[in-house]
């Protein structure tokens, strides 16, 4: 146990060291701290357990999938867009849309 803790200790300590040096030599090498931070900043993709409505948890990969694909599928519906956004008949569509910037 004296041990693990010793190398744990050391291996912290080093981490500390070497991202002091790297700090301090940022000014004359630029390359080795941008490749040092662009290393500890890069993001994990992972999704963990879902919960849906009724408090089932998802933890497998085809579970996830298939309670995406559930959710997103209630999203949309078979209305027509005349229909469900402007409530009247197609002489009050919107026909045409100007995007300005």
């Amino acid at each position: 146990m004296k041990a693990a803790r010793a190398a744990a200790t050391e291996i912290r300590r080093s981490k500390l060291t070497f991202q002091k040096t790297l700090a301090e030599n940022i000014d004359t090498d630029k390359k080795s701290f941008y490749a040092y931070v662009q290393k500890r900043s890069r993001t994990r993709t992972t999704v963990g357990p879902l919960v849906d409505g009724q408090g089932t948890t998802f933890v497998a990969l085809q579970d996830l999938f298939e309670n995406y694909n559930n959710y997103f599928a209630s999203v949309f519906t078979n209305l027509p867009v005349a229909d469900s956004i402007f409530g009247g008949d197609d002489s009050e569509r919107l026909l045409k849309v100007l995007m300005k910037q």
